[in-house]
């Protein structure tokens, strides 16, 4: 099953707010089968900050370890923020809607959970504890065929790590 809710509102010109609620789940009696690959939340597209490779041994293990298992199940809800404008409009640079680069700048809060038929998440009543992040990045529209960027993201469940960056080739939501 696949919802997604997604709803822009323009405040003032050229400040976008971009709202996104996602929600992915395996159901029936086979959701749960070892068989079929676990979903995960960690993409820069769902929850930032919390890429599979930006993990180091350190925190895994220890006593204020994050478990990397919270990232993983058959059934994921996200939660996406964001304050978006035309960087180079905003500085008086250039002419057009983007002035002289179509840069946006991006300001986020990310939420997401996921969870299985035998683990709930909090909301739920269950153990399966939520993961957020905020940050601010950089989009760059590249012909209209490409967009990179860059972000600079605080992933707040992660206690032994300070600020993650992360480069993508995918448009937002």
């Amino acid at each position: 099953m696949l919802a997604d809710y997604r709803r822009y509102f323009m405040p003032a010109k050229p400040f976008t707010l971009a709202f996104r609620v996602l929600h992915y789940g395996r159901y029936g009696r086979d959701a749960d089968d070892s068989r079929l690959w676990p979903l995960y939340i960690g993409y820069d597209s769902l929850v930032r900050g919390y890429d599979y490779y930006s993990f180091d041994t350190n925190e895994l293990t220890g006593e204020d370890s994050f478990d990397f298992n919270r990232l993983f199940g058959s059934k994921v809800l996200v939660a996406n923020a964001e304050l978006r404008f035309p960087l180079f409009r905003v500085l008086g640079l250039g002419k057009g809607y983007y002035g002289i680069l179509p840069i946006d700048m991006v300001l986020f809060y990310d939420w997401g959970v996921t969870w299985t038929g035998d683990t709930k998440p909090t909301f739920f009543n269950g153990q399966q504890k939520p993961v957020s992040s905020a940050g601010i990045g950089l989009r760059f529209n590249v012909f209209g065929y490409l967009i990179l960027g860059f972000n600079a993201v605080k992933p707040f469940d992660r206690p032994n790590k300070d600020w993650v960056f992360q480069f993508s080739f995918f448009p937002g939501f």
